[in-house]
Parts: C-alpha cells; structure tokens; sequence
C-alpha cells in the first residue's frame, strides 16, 4: 500500500494576515514576497491531525489518519522545516512513523520511514513519501495521491524565478497571482499561485509541465489560530480524470514550544 505525501507541511502553505485590501497593480513582487514570508515566519510550530482522502479513477477510495508535528525551522542547520508523522489509521499501518527534514532546496531534504512491525528505521528518499513505496509490505493496487512532498512543501519564497502576473478574480475574489519557475529535479516545470491580497493566503495552486500542460489544480481553505493564518483543507485535482486527493487538519495547535531535538530517528522508535 502507498503512502500519501506529508507535510507537511508547512507547512509550506502558510502565509501572513494583514488587514487592507490591496490591488495587484499597486503592489510589487518583493512586497508581496515579503508579507508571504511574514506568515511563514509567524509559525514556530504546529501539530494537529491529518485525515488524508485518495480516489483514483474508478472511484475507489483509501482514507488514512496520521498524527502531525511541525517545526519551522526558518533556515537554521540548511532547512526550511522538521515534519514528523505517526499512522493512527488504517489500523493496519497504526504505529508507522515519517520523519523529514525539508531542506531550503528539495534536493538537499533527508527522509526516514519507521515499521512498527520490524521495530527498524529506515533511511528512505524523500519522493518514496508518495507512489509505490513499500513494495515488499503493501498492496501495489492502492490509489496514489496526486499530492507529492516536493509539491505539497513548495513555498512561493522558496529557490525560483518568480513574476508578478496580474489579478484575476476566483470565485468572486481578487487574487493576486505570481508564476513560478521550478528546479530541474522538480515534478513540475512551473506553478501559479493565486494570492489574497486580503490576507495574503494562497487560494489556488495550478503545476503545470515543460510544454504548458496544466498536470493538476490545488485549492485551498483557511482557518485563523492564535493571530495567524493556517491551510485547513486542500483539494488536489487532476483535469479531465476522477482522481483527486483531499488533506485536513483537524485539533490544530501552534507555537507550542516543540523543540528541534523532537526530531529525531529516536523518536520514531
């Protein structure tokens, strides 16, 4: 049985709440990197549960519960984040435990996977977070999540060139929305973020391939805790399928004083 992509998360989605409006033609690319930045930052830490929904194209359904720690680890010791996520279900898998050092660049993240029923931690490549990992333990016929670690962590701060493309309205909504190139070793060639100059969260993500092909469309739903702005629920899709993958977090907590040392293959055990 495959895995879905954590995270993470960071989690990565994560961005400042400032009270004006603003339009996209009186702003600039650094400002609004910079209030995106502001958000990230207001996060040292997050817990909470996370109840991932995958479907495939007939309609066949895997539903997974997992425990989720979260530290922003705001550049220190090369990293961008520390994720740590324990399976509660199914009751199969109950006990395994990812752990994942997300570096600035994807290429530079570490991985570990801990199996409850050899009591071992493996050392693992951070893409196995995602597809047919586990060969030799699980049905290779389960749906896959569409939602990779290295898209689900992808920050609008992070390594890229990046563009001020316009405003656009969604749903009713002015969106400010700024391209990105990715890096080589990235599944996409480029993503647009449709951003709120309300309270400068990430609504829509759209990846899209080296020839321009839409691959899959991510829309977001936000929550305020404690001050700050966080995703509660994202919606993965791929166009013209059936398939999608849906994550929410549910007894969500933040800056709760977890400390960097909490992240370790120790813990796992």
């Amino acid at each position: 049985m495959n895995r879905p992509a954590v995270k993470f998360i960071s989690l990565s989605f994560s961005l400042f709440l400032l009270s004006r409006s603003v339009r996209a033609e009186e702003i600039k690319l650094d400002e609004v990197v910079q209030k995106v930045s502001k958000l990230d930052d207001a996060i040292e830490d997050e817990t909470a549960q996370l109840h991932f929904v995958v479907v495939d194209e007939t309609g066949r359904e895997r539903k997974s519960t997992h425990l989720l720690y979260w530290l922003n680890a705001k550049g220190r010791e090369g990293l961008a984040s520390k994720i740590m996520m324990v399976t509660l279900t199914p009751l199969n898998l109950r006990g395994e435990g990812y752990l994942i050092w997300e570096g600035k660049e994807y290429k530079d993240s570490q991985a570990w996977l801990y199996l409850p029923d050899l009591r071992q931690v493996r050392r693992v490549e951070v893409s196995m977070h995602h597809g047919k990992q586990g060969h030799d333990m699980h049905d290779m016929d389960e749906p896959e999540s569409d939602l990779l670690f290295e898209e689900a962590t992808h920050r609008v701060t992070g390594p890229g060139e990046r563009s001020l493309i316009g405003e656009e309205t969604l749903l009713g909504k002015s969106y400010v929305v700024i391209e990105q190139k990715s890096e080589p070793s990235e599944p996409s060639a480029k993503r647009r973020f449709w951003i709120s100059p309300r309270n400068w969260t990430t609504r829509r993500i759209e990846y899209y391939d080296a020839g321009g092909a839409l691959l899959k469309i991510q829309m977001l739903d936000w929550q305020e805790i404690n001050g700050v702005w966080l995703w509660k629920r994202a919606e993965v899709r791929v166009p013209g399928t059936s398939r999608k993958t849906v994550i929410e977090l549910t007894d969500v907590k933040v800056n709760t004083g977890l400390e960097s040392r909490f992240f370790t293959e120790r813990t796992l055990l």
